[in-house]
């Protein structure tokens, strides 16, 4: 059996990591793709944002998993080589495990998010994830949102080391960290 590829795909607000997650998704050319979203709507910006990414994705096939949390718990129910996962966003995941009900620390959250990212993939031979960088600012928080930067790092560097590539999207150009030609 071959192992899940797993993609880490970073960038910043606006970056266009979405697009090139979704395009490196459709290129693998496999007949399940789920997209898994996991932003809760709460506002106007967040409405419009979710209207963007469904309106790019129209066309291609792809069924969507809404679940802002708790994603371990997804069955996808499709042959394993023939179906891959994109997730959108991690960021969000983190942020809804941290401070939904009930409330887990950074470190709790990250440790199962990684156990449900680890339980997902194995029901998929491609698993791309979407991520924010959101760690360059040098600006201090207060304690929980420093709590939430240090888990969303240690998600980073955890699915980083597990990836077979990494890609930064910068100005909708691909800056690949990682690759592994032979997965």
């Amino acid at each position: 059996m071959r192992k899940t590829k797993l993609i880490l795909v970073i960038g910043g607000s606006g970056s266009g990591k979405s697009a090139y997650a979704e395009d490196l998704v459709r290129r693998a050319g496999l007949p399940h793709v789920f997209y898994l979203a996991d932003m809760i709507c709460t506002d106007g910006e967040a409405k419009e944002k979710i209207r963007v990414h469904v309106e790019r994705r129209a066309g291609y096939g792809w069924e969507t998993i809404e679940r802002p949390r708790d994603v371990g718990g997804i069955s996808l129910q499709t042959p394993r080589e023939e179906t891959a996962l994109l997730l959108e966003d991690l960021p969000n995941l983190l942020a809804n495990e941290m401070f939904g009900t009930p409330q887990q620390s950074g470190e709790e959250a990250a440790k199962k998010i990684l156990r449900d990212l680890k339980a997902l993939s194995q029901q998929a031979s491609l698993v791309v994830i979407v991520t924010g960088d959101l760690l360059r600012d040098g600006i201090r928080y207060d304690a929980d949102t420093e709590a939430y930067l240090a888990a969303l790092g240690a998600l980073h560097r955890a699915l980083a080391q597990e990836a077979a590539a990494v890609t930064e999207v910068v100005f909708g150009i691909p800056v690949r960290w990682k690759e592994d030609n032979n997965g």
